[in-house]
């Protein structure tokens, strides 16, 4: 006879079944700041009041009163006191002493970068890079990027946001938005350019890009592609191809969307699992497998 498909002919009679007592001891816990991830280490310091929102306030001022360890809550935590914090101060990813500098620059936005498009013209480039020439020889930390054709600012996108309508600043945001809106400029970080720039892409080398979406770096290879060509001889020594591989068929959609508006020919999109992508050993100039991405 076929048993039917119930707890009592599915789970043997000597298994314990899951309780909701577990569930309820951590809760007491939790509330009690008794939980191992709640309690703070030698040199932790209490928040500032200035540092936290109202909520936090009237949380940790509950906490404070009854169990100073309560600042380590084992879900939804305070930020600066999340668990990202306790995992990577007991990997000692740093010396102990260096935590508090490390952890500051992890939370700190990052400055606004950008590069040039083959499309943007002189004029287009003159009416910003006045104000950025400006701003980089007044020491504001503005500065011309030297491996690919962009700048890197001296304000995040949350304070170029908050800029003074008639300022300098808002102008420049004005003219990020207008080049950004019409393919003059790609908004792309720094960490993001580096692979594609230092890798040597020449117009008539096979490339391939093993994790290619959502595409950043994929189009900073295209540019190397339709770079202009130095003489004749440069350009008869054309005929390169990148080979743009992503895995997951819905990001590999948008990278073809993204790719096909560049407008270079040379290009092959494939959805594929990278450790098996077809041809001989030699068949591609440069590869480039950017896996965090």
């Amino acid at each position: 006879p076929v048993p039917l498909l119930g707890r009592s002919s599915t789970t043997p009679h000597n298994m314990p079944r899951r309780s909701r007592s577990k569930s309820l001891v951590r809760s007491r816990k939790r509330k009690a700041g008794d939980l191992a991830s709640q309690r703070l280490d030698d040199g932790d310091e209490e928040p500032l009041a200035s540092e936290t929102s109202g909520a936090d306030k009237t949380r940790l001022g509950r906490a404070s009163s009854s169990n100073p360890n309560a600042l380590w809550p084992d879900c939804d935590a305070w930020r600066p006191k999340s668990m990202f914090d306790v995992y990577y101060r007991l990997t000692a990813v740093v010396p102990r002493e260096e935590w508090p500098a490390f952890s500051d620059s992890l939370r700190r936005p990052l400055p606004i970068t950008f590069r040039f498009t083959r499309d943007a013209a002189d004029d287009f480039r003159a009416e910003g890079e006045r104000v950025l020439s400006r701003w980089a020889a007044e020491g504001l930390g503005t500065r011309r990027l030297g491996l690919v054709e962009g700048w890197q600012l001296h304000m995040d996108k949350h304070q170029l946001r908050e800029a003074v309508p008639g300022s300098d600043a808002a102008s420049v945001r004005e003219w990020l938005i207008r080049g950004t809106e019409s393919g003059l400029l790609v908004r792309q970080e720094v960490a993001s350019m580096l692979p594609a720039a230092t890798l040597g892409v020449l117009p008539h080398h096979r490339v391939l890009d093993m994790c290619a979406a959502p595409g950043s770096k994929t189009v900073l290879l295209l540019s190397h592609l339709a770079a202009p060509a130095a003489g004749p001889s440069d350009e008869t020594s054309r005929g390169g191809v990148i080979v743009a591989n992503e895995i997951n068929p819905q990001r590999c959609e948008r990278l073809r969307v993204r790719l096909a508006c560049c407008r270079v020919p040379g290009t092959v999109v494939c959805c594929a699992p990278a450790q098996r992508m077809p041809g001989p050993a030699g068949a591609y100039d440069r590869v480039l497998c950017d896996v965090p991405c």
